[in-house]
């Protein structure tokens, strides 16, 4: 499947890889990751990445809310990686295997991240060289796709934000805030002797 074609079918490639990954999770043997120490190792990275990928999404809306489509943002977040609200996503998704402690859900998760990040972002980088041109060959030059590079950070004192596309983006936030939450009862429901345990995959 060319690059193209994933990105018009990328929604129905993730729930095909996810779905049965998400019933096994769900339903699964969790024994491989009981004991403190496994749950505390669980729980210190989904917060983690749960918390890195919130804030990233965040801080990276404030700088191109509105403005993705007009013009290369290269300012706060998009200074020192061309991708935080990407990595903002894939940090939320891989925190949900890490809180659900679910090993199932977490390979799936990082599977669907490396395919987006493989796909997805290079169809979109190619159609913003397109359209921009050397400017933004240039920006991709001194700009790492993900690995940040710190010594590149530069923002203006002050900045225009665009509050309809801020708060549109707030909203999308909000389901994934409910995540621990679900998780935390979620764990409680599984370790219940009435609750159904389908498949053996932990």
């Amino acid at each position: 499947m060319n690059t193209n074609k994933f990105f018009v079918w990328r929604g129905r490639i993730g729930i095909i890889i996810l779905t049965p990954a998400v019933i096994s999770g769900l339903f699964g043997n969790h024994t491989i990751i009981e004991g403190p120490y496994w749950n505390l190792f669980f729980d210190v990275l989904g917060w983690l990445f749960f918390g890195c990928g919130i804030i990233l999404r965040l801080w990276a809306m404030l700088y191109i809310g509105g403005r993705k489509d007009d013009c290369i943002v290269s300012e706060g977040p998009y200074s020192i990686f061309r991708n935080p609200v990407y990595l903002g996503s894939f940090c939320l998704m891989v925190s949900v295997g890490f809180l659900l402690k679910s090993l199932m859900i977490l390979i799936a998760m990082t599977i669907m991240v490396v395919i987006y990040a493989s796909r997805t972002i290079s169809t979109e980088e190619k159609f913003l060289s397109q359209k921009f041109g050397e400017i933004y060959r240039q920006y991709c030059v001194q700009t790492p796709r993900f690995l940040p590079r710190f010594k590149n950070f530069h923002s203006p004192e002050r900045i225009e934000i665009n509050l309809k596309a801020f708060y549109k983006e707030v909203k999308k936030i909000i389901p994934w805030i409910a995540l621990p939450i679900f998780t935390e009862v979620l764990t409680y429901l599984r370790i219940q002797p009435w609750y159904p345990h389908f498949s053996w995959l932990p």
